[in-house]
């Protein structure tokens, strides 16, 4: 688990005529990195879009998913992940596949790191 914590300590200005002299925002979010592993062996060439199957990974209910944006195979990138059919975000759901763009010509193996996520959990108010 990891905390991604930004803090911003003074804003100093004018809103609708006000001066702020010493505002104070604080924002923190906690999430699970998760690391997305080929399950097959597949080729890609550049410019190709291709699903890849993934080591499964389960959601619980109302779990939001931001994709890294960092680079992490060399061939390409995630653009999306899912699996074979869509549920609901209020029920259990799992990911087993990966939506892969090729940026160079490449052997993606088995066990190959191919992207990232981090995990979030949705409360109900």
């Amino acid at each position: 688990m990891f905390r991604i914590i930004g803090k911003i300590k003074k804003i100093e200005g004018e809103l609708s005529d006000k001066n702020i002299k010493d505002a104070n925002l604080h924002f923190e979010l906690t999430g699970n990195k998760v690391l997305l592993l080929a399950d097959e062996d597949i080729t890609v060439k550049k410019g190709d879009i291709k699903e890849i199957k993934v080591e499964k990974i389960a959601l619980e209910p109302r779990s939001v998913i931001v994709k890294s944006a960092y680079k992490l195979n060399k061939y390409g990138s995630v653009i999306s992940v899912g699996e074979e059919i869509p549920v609901p975000f209020e029920s259990q759901r799992d990911i087993d596949r990966v939506i892969f763009l090729a940026t160079i010509d490449g052997e993606i193996k088995k066990g190959d790191l191919v992207g990232g996520l981090v995990l979030l959990k949705a409360e109900q108010e």
